[in-house]
């Protein structure tokens, strides 16, 4: 299976859009416009949003920026409430989703899904502030289907929260197709169960495959373009030994 297409709804200061992934996909730009934060929604959803998975990239650390004690990371909160050096882009909280759809690769005999996180954030009072905190999420597993952006918005031009997600894909999809996880190590397994063409996988797998994805797409020190690109792209690297 490979990655065909990402679609990201308030997600970190990025515009709400489409993106489309061929055999080989550039992500390119200037700093600070948003590239780690397509890698990291990439990797919360094949993470399954366990913090004991992911590892966000540091960027230009978003939460706690610049202060000397307990400089912290970007968050998946964080991320939904698009933070940006202590300045919230959505500040009262909000819906955000992130969909990731796969196609079976040539010669694969596999069924295409859609891979899909639903996240409420909710602001925090405290002395320092505000701060985003999860408060509702669910995941969607869809089978045989090719989503939009506008799938995922409602008659106001709003980000649809899991309920009226599941309104509309009850309406839309037959029992079979649909999926919904209200636990992420659920999602988990039966996320990489359909990467390899079966309902589930067992969560010893699962968590290894994931955590083996994780670190591969986590960003690294470049210490020149010639090693990055004979480590990186003309070694071929198996990941199933990471996982076995």
């Amino acid at each position: 299976m490979k990655i065909d297409k990402l679609i990201l709804l308030n997600w970190g200061v990025l515009n709400d859009g489409e993106f489309i992934f061929d055999r080989i996909t550039s992500i390119t730009g200037e700093t600070g416009v948003g590239k780690s934060s397509i890698g990291d929604a990439i990797q919360t959803i094949m993470g399954a949003a366990l913090e004991s998975i992911i590892t966000y990239n540091a960027g230009q650390d978003e939460s706690h920026q610049g202060k000397k004690k307990n400089r912290e990371r970007r968050s998946h909160a964080g991320y939904v409430a698009g933070e940006d050096q202590f300045i919230f882009a959505r500040p009262n909280g909000c819906t955000g989703t992130i969909s990731l759809s796969f196609k079976p690769s040539p010669g694969e005999d596999a069924e295409p899904f859609t891979a899909i996180l639903n996240t409420t954030v909710e602001m925090e009072e405290k002395k320092d502030g505000k701060t985003p905190k999860v408060s509702d999420y669910r995941f969607f597993i869809i089978k045989n289907t090719d989503l939009a952006l506008t799938d995922f918005v409602g008659s106001a031009q709003e980000v649809l929260d899991h309920r009226g997600l599941n309104r509309i894909f009850k309406i839309k999809y037959r029992d079979s197709e649909l999926i919904e996880y209200p636990g992420k190590e659920g999602f988990l397994m039966g996320l990489y169960g359909h990467l390899w063409g079966k309902a589930t996988a067992d969560k010893r797998s699962a968590y290894k495959a994931a955590k083996a994805f994780c670190n591969f797409i986590n960003a690294k020190p470049v210490e020149d373009i010639n090693s990055f690109i004979r480590n990186d792209f003309l070694n071929q690297k198996d990941m199933r030994l990471q996982i076995e």
